[in-house]
């Protein structure tokens, strides 16, 4: 029907329009489109930083010394070539849900989870849309399912080491054991 071609234009659209410009700038378009109230359009497209960034807004690095958590995870900083500005949103990535709400993170890592995933189907995305050009899309659909799943992740996250900078309630600090 006219309408199902017409919402998968509009996808279209906000892909040429990412490809054309970025990321940014398929985020303005999309909500200068869909919001005509100023108000609204304000709150899509200007949203404030993670509390973990509004309590120290330069950076939080300064909490690394008396932090044990803290400077383990500089390790892992280290290993993947990336220094945080604030390196509490790594360590909240590493915060268990049964860990729940601490002065350290301020929770657990089941949102930021939600917010990687769609990152990496994006990423994963770009890729196959790029390296592919002649793939149908049903065929790029599942190459991506295959590079971002449960089981792709957890061999990348065993590779990496990461079990060993869990944050658990485990006081006896064995490492979490991977399913």
């Amino acid at each position: 029907n006219l309408r199902h071609a017409m919402a998968n234009c509009f996808e279209a659209l906000i892909g040429a329009v990412y490809l054309e410009g970025s990321l940014e700038e398929a985020k303005q378009l999309f909500g200068r489109l869909l919001f005509n109230d100023p108000d609204l359009r304000e709150v899509w497209l200007n949203y404030p930083l993670h509390p973990l960034q509004l309590q120290e807004p330069n950076t939080d690095r300064q909490l690394i010394e008396t932090s044990p958590v803290l400077q383990k995870l500089t390790e892992f900083e280290d290993a993947i070539g990336v220094i945080f500005t604030h390196v509490r949103l790594l360590a909240r990535a590493f915060t268990l849900r049964t860990v729940g709400f601490n002065h350290l993170t301020l929770g657990h890592n089941q949102r930021m989870e939600f917010l990687g995933d769609s990152i990496m189907q994006l990423v994963a995305t770009e890729y196959l849309f790029i390296h592919f050009p002649d793939h149908h899309e049903g065929h790029l659909t599942l190459l991506r399912s295959s590079l971002v799943n449960n089981r792709t992740q957890a061999k990348v996250a065993e590779e990496l080491g990461m079990q060993e900078y869990a944050i658990t309630n485990d006081k006896t600090k064995r490492p979490v054991a991977l399913r």
